[in-house]
């Protein structure tokens, strides 16, 4: 089944247009934003606006980021006579990075699969507190929500929200068809209870910074001891022995530690506020 729209590759474009699949969909979008009745709707990549049209029937207000110009005069033929919507020609990264979103919106979007990872690593830096609904690469998803997997990508996403896996998405329900299967993920925060432990850390978007690229750096080598990592870090001896034995919310530690689900969030904010 072809979508109205023509999707470009170098956009990363895979419309949702499985009528079966698009009522899995809805039902799961629809059941997210009962938790967020009062608050406007970011979506990145409407494309042919299936997502938006359902967002508009709830009376939700929308905006819709697209980066192809082609689907912007798509988008704003079919929603003429649309007056909750608003429709931004943009790089959704870049308006990320400037902050320019509004801060009490949700996300709901099937997210080009080129910028999914990258574009929710720029979302935990500068809208943790960010509720969203979103479709990406099955593979991608796992990393998040699957605890065998312990990646960089999938524990500094897990550092701001809860994540659930609610739906595996066959090739068949898109066309183009991608070569995997994908994936819907929704993500609650966890930025105010995170506020609550370390509120110099979470209010401060420098901070935010730091906590990713130490995390980063901590991830180098993830096999490699606490004691390793934190050389790497440029600690010396006397600093690491210090930090080892202090008390950090119940985690015990020694020189061969390893970073895992079970204590690297409360080794990173110890790191980070030393």
């Amino acid at each position: 089944m072809k979508s109205e729209l023509v999707a470009k590759k170098k956009f990363s474009q895979n419309f949702l247009v499985d009528p079966a699949g698009k009522e899995r969909v809805k039902k799961q979008v629809l059941e997210f934003l009962e938790k967020y009745p009062d608050r406007p709707v970011i979506e990145i990549g409407p494309g042919q606006g299936d997502i938006t049209q359902w967002l508009i029937d709830i009376g939700k207000s929308v905006l819709a980021i697209e980066i192809d110009e082609d689907a912007v005069n798509y988008l704003e033929l079919k929603f003429n006579n649309s007056s909750n919507i608003s429709i931004i020609q943009g790089d959704a990264m870049d308006l990320i990075i400037k902050q320019s979103l509004p801060e009490n919106a949700v996300l709901v979007s099937n997210l080009p699969y080129h910028i999914g990872s990258r574009l929710l690593v720029e979302l935990g830096q500068h809208y943790p507190q960010m509720p969203f609904a979103v479709i990406l690469q099955k593979e991608v998803v796992e990393k998040i929500t699957t605890r065998q997997m312990f990646t960089f990508f999938g524990s500094f996403i897990y550092l701001y929200w809860n994540c659930k896996r609610v739906m595996d998405l066959p090739p068949n329900y898109f066309y183009p068809q991608p070569r995997v299967y994908s994936s819907m993920m929704i993500g609650i925060p966890k930025f105010n209870s995170l506020i609550e432990k370390s509120p110099q850390i979470f209010l401060n978007l420098e901070k935010r910074v730091e906590l990713k690229n130490t995390l980063k750096s901590l991830f180098i080598n993830p096999s490699k001891t606490l004691n390793n990592n934190l050389k790497h870090l440029g600690w010396d001896k006397s600093t690491i022995n210090q930090f080892l034995t202090s008390d950090i919310q119940g985690v015990n530690l020694t020189e061969l530690t390893r970073l895992s689900w079970n204590n690297y969030e409360q080794i990173l904010m110890s790191v980070v506020s030393q």
